[in-house]
C-alpha cells in the first residue's frame, strides 16, 4: 500500500528529497459538519421540483413548462446524492506526503494538480481530531473554512483555498512531525513497510 502511494509522489520529489510520511484521505462515504446543513437543503431542493413535476405532468400544461423544472430536479439530485459520489472519487485520487522540508498534495482527477508547501515558510498549521484518531490538518489561512469543510465545497470539489491533509489517520502524529520539521529538527519517518 505505502509503495503504491510512494509511486504517486516520487515523480514530484526534488533531488535527494526523502519521504517522511505518506497518506490519503479516509476512503469511502462519510459525512462532514457542513453536510448537516446541506442534506436538509438538498432534500428540499429535490422534493420541491419533484412535487412540481408530478403536479405539472398530471395537468394539461404546455410541454415547455414540464421541461423547465427538470434542471432544478437534477441540481437537487446532485446535491443530495451526486456530490457524495464526486467526493469519494476525488479522495481516491488524492495523495499526501511530507518530506524533509515540503508538504506535497497530489490530486489525479481530470487534470493532475500538485500542491507544494515549504514547511519552514508556512506560518500557520492547525489540526482537528475525532475520537477515532482521524482528523484534518489545515495548512495556512483557512478563510471560508465552514464551507470548505476540510476540503469539500458545496459541490463536492475542493475550493481554491488553502491546502489541507483531510481525514487522515493518526492526525496528531502527523501534526507533530510537521512541528519537528518546522523547528529544524530531523524527525524519524512515520513509514512502515515502505522501501525507499
Amino acid at each position: 500500500m505505502l509503495n503504491q502511494l510512494a509511486d504517486k509522489i516520487e515523480p514530484h520529489l526534488l533531488e535527494n528529497e526523502k519521504i517522511l510520511w505518506l497518506g490519503q484521505p479516509k476512503q469511502g462515504f462519510f459525512l462532514r459538519s457542513s453536510d448537516f446543513i446541506m442534506i436538509p437543503f438538498s432534500i428540499f431542493f429535490v422534493a420541491g421540483p419533484t412535487f412540481t413535476m408530478v403536479t405539472l405532468y398530471q395537468e394539461s400544461v404546455p410541454f415547455a413548462f414540464k421541461i423547465f423544472i427538470v434542471p432544478f430536479f437534477l441540481v437537487g439530485l446532485y446535491l443530495f446524492v451526486g456530490r457524495f459520489w464526486v467526493d469519494i472519487q476525488k479522495r481516491k485520487q488524492t495523495f499526501y506526503a511530507i518530506t524533509g522540508n515540503r508538504i506535497l498534495i497530489v490530486q489525479n482527477t481530470k487534470k493532475q494538480q500538485v500542491f507544494s508547501v515549504n514547511i519552514a515558510a508556512e506560518t500557520h498549521f492547525e489540526f482537528y481530531q475525532t475520537k477515532n484518531g482521524f482528523g484534518t490538518i489545515n495548512i495556512g489561512d483557512q478563510s471560508n473554512y465552514f464551507f470548505r469543510s476540510s476540503g469539500n465545497s458545496l459541490l463536492g470539489t475542493q475550493m481554491n483555498s488553502s491546502p489541507a491533509f483531510e481525514a487522515i489517520p493518526e492526525v496528531k502524529k502527523v501534526f507533530q512531525l510537521l512541528m519537528y520539521i518546522k523547528r529544524g529538527e530531523n524527525p524519524s519517518p512515520i513509514l512502515e513497510g515502505l522501501t525507499q
